[in-house]
């Protein structure tokens, strides 16, 4: 409970036993009293209502005038990062030839690719210098990667 509001009631309490007792104020002075705590109470909540409405205000103006660029500019970045997790989704599982630096193609079969896209998972690594069952590939090493034969639904 609010202190001011628990003083009032206390306050009334000590009035109520005075009155009871013939010593305090009469019972219309009491009734002025709690009418006029009450009308000040209430004007506090009114004016704290009034802020927390024009805060809401502000805020709503605030979204409103968001602009259509930036929001399109979300949407286009949500449908492009979907579609490239759609892409990578699909690439498991995949043959592909890889070339990397120093003039090195290797073939594999593309594996996850991990979740900062800083290493890719291959298996049936073919190299110059034999097969490797599985091993990670460095993005950094990567030049570039082709499916030449992308297969539906695969992963």
């Amino acid at each position: 409970m609010d202190t001011a509001l628990l003083l009032f009631l206390l306050n009334i309490g000590v009035s109520i036993a005075l009155l009871d007792q013939g010593l305090g104020p009469s019972f219309t002075d009491m009734i002025q009293q709690l009418n006029s705590s009450i009308s000040n109470e209430l004007t506090k909540l009114k004016q704290e209502h009034a802020l927390a409405q024009q805060e809401i205000l502000a805020l709503k103006q605030e979204l409103e005038t968001m602009s259509t660029t930036d929001r399109t500019k979300e949407e286009q970045r949500t449908f492009l990062r979907e579609r490239f997790l759609r892409l990578m989704a699909a690439l498991n599982g995949q043959e592909a030839e890889v070339s990397m630096f120093e003039k090195t193609k290797v073939t594999c079969v593309l594996g996850p690719v991990d979740i900062d896209l800083q290493h890719i998972q291959v298996h049936e690594l073919v190299t110059p210098m034999g097969i490797i069952p599985d091993a990670v590939l460095r993005s950094s090493d990567v030049i570039s990667l082709t499916v030449p034969d992308l297969k539906p639904g695969h992963s």
